[in-house]
């Protein structure tokens, strides 16, 4: 069973979404903007620190429209949404 959460620390960072299934915990960032953007994995990478172990390969949906790597993140363009829960 995947259970899917929001995370926020009493500073204010967040990740969007938390995806726990058995392989362990993924923090899942969603951007609307087309252009990837560097500081998109900031929150991300501040969970990634927190969650240690437990956490695998972090992912990004943004609006734009190809899917690739990019800073060790699966980036994935909208139009490949349905892949991010197969990956």
């Amino acid at each position: 069973m995947c259970q899917i959460i929001a995370a926020r620390d009493h500073i204010g960072s967040e990740v969007d979404v938390v995806s726990e299934s058995s392989k362990g915990l993924q923090a899942i960032e969603i951007k609307s903007g087309s252009t990837f953007a560097s500081d998109w994995v900031n929150g991300v990478n501040k969970w990634q620190s927190t969650a240690g172990a437990d956490s695998v390969h972090p992912t990004i949906v943004y609006g734009g429209a190809q899917s690739f790597e990019r800073e060790g993140f699966k980036v994935w363009g909208w139009k490949d949404i349905g892949k991010v829960v197969k990956a």
